[in-house]
């Protein structure tokens, strides 16, 4: 017996390509979802990798930082030590200047007149001192002025009252060490 379809043909084939379709389109949404989870998966991943890779960085920041501050505090030490070292320098330099200047001011003080305070600020030095006579005072000045070592000696006061000096004068003096002169001259 021959076999008749009595089925419309088209209607059949509409069907099969619509059963393909749906499971071409359920294939592809599944291939889809598959993608869509494998990407988040993977940018996950990379969001955690870059993640520890930043912390890792900022705990290496921390300890450079740490370095650093090492760093600065040493090299604040070491110029802490650098100027203790230049001015010991400068006084041992100046240890013979000293021991120079006081002979001097002892050179230049005539008999009959005593000093009794000396100072010393920047490159400038006053003396105090008693004398016997304001030509002893004078005297002094000019030993001063003729000394090698000392200069510019300016007088800034005399006072004969001073009840605690009885016949004796009072005074009080300036003067420099003269800037040409090395503790070696």
């Amino acid at each position: 017996m021959p076999h008749i379809n009595l089925l419309p043909w088209r209607e059949t084939r509409r069907k099969e390509q619509e059963k393909r379709f749906y499971v071409i389109s359920g294939v592809a949404a599944a291939l889809s979802i598959l993608v869509v989870f494998l990407a988040n998966n993977h940018i996950g991943q990379t969001i955690n990798y870059q993640t520890q890779r930043n912390a890792y960085m900022t705990t290496q920041l921390k300890a450079v930082d740490q370095q650093i501050a090492t760093i600065k505090s040493l090299e604040q030490e070491k110029n802490q030590l650098l100027s203790r070292m230049n001015i010991i320098q400068r006084l041992q330099a100046s240890r013979p200047e000293s021991v120079h200047l006081f002979e001097q001011v002892a050179y230049v003080t005539p008999e009959g007149a005593r000093l009794v305070k000396l100072t010393h600020n920047g490159g400038l030095y006053s003396i105090e001192g008693i004398a016997e006579s304001n030509a002893l005072i004078s005297r002094m000045m000019r030993n001063i002025d003729r000394s090698k070592w000392l200069s510019d000696p300016q007088l800034i006061v005399i006072d004969s009252s001073k009840k605690a000096y009885p016949g004796s004068s009072w005074f009080s003096m300036r003067f420099k060490k003269n800037p040409n002169m090395k503790s070696g001259g």
